[in-house]
């Protein structure tokens, strides 16, 4: 599979939704895991990223949550078309969350964290969130787990600092520097100060106004 190539226009129909690249190792995984925590939910469609892969602010984070809603929710036919076509890039590069009319549990998630930017109208456009890991879990326990879907989302990340876009690492920092590791001492990367509070805040974030430029289109 070329990592240039999305390879989420092939996500099958029905659950279980896994790539068919991911699925030897997804399924091995969930059959060694002990804790039930961190298995990966197949019934639930995968959210590797969302929003414009040419966006000059990237959000990097672990890997899409399991609370008491999403399954309701994924089962939703038009949540479930407007999920899978913000993946496959095949509508809106609008951010999904910012734009879900569901307002699900992702909406609310994405929306106190850029509480801070809601008055910024262009932001759903100018806002890419890259997952380190696709699958949801409960809990995140695989990050030693590579699979083949990880190479597009790597390369969204590495195009990303090829057009020097803003960058801000909101989890599991080390394991982005692992897979990427001139990620590191990449020039326009900004960091939270309390990783445990996903706020894109002034009180949380170093480089809060390059982040609000960057937004406004400056």
């Amino acid at each position: 599979m070329s990592s240039h190539q999305n390879p989420w226009i092939a996500l099958p129909t029905e659950a279980p939704f896994v790539l068919p690249c991911d699925r030897p190792f997804v399924d091995q995984y969930n059959k060694s895991t002990k804790a039930k925590s961190f298995r990966i939910h197949t019934s639930l469609l995968p959210e590797p990223f969302h929003g414009n892969p040419g966006a000059p602010v990237v959000v990097l984070l672990l890997n899409p949550g399991v609370g008491t809603q999403e399954d309701k929710l994924h089962k939703n036919a038009a949540f479930a078309q407007a999920l899978r076509s913000s993946i496959t890039q095949g509508a809106s590069v609008e951010h999904f969350h910012l734009v879900d009319e569901s307002k699900g549990p992702g909406y609310v998630w994405w929306k106190k964290a850029c509480r801070a930017l809601e008055q910024v109208e262009s932001l759903p456009s100018r806002l890419l969130s890259v997952e380190f890991s696709p699958y949801h879990s409960k809990s995140f326990g695989h990050g030693h787990l590579r699979l083949p879907s990880q190479e597009y989302s790597f390369q969204l990340v590495k195009q990303a600092m090829q057009r020097e876009a803003l960058i801000v690492c909101m989890r599991g920092q080390s394991l982005w520097f692992g897979a990427i590791p001139e990620l590191a001492t990449y020039d326009h990367l900004l960091n939270l100060r309390n990783p445990r509070s996903a706020s894109l805040s002034p009180g949380n974030l170093n480089g809060f106004d390059q982040l609000l430029t960057a937004v406004n289109g400056g």
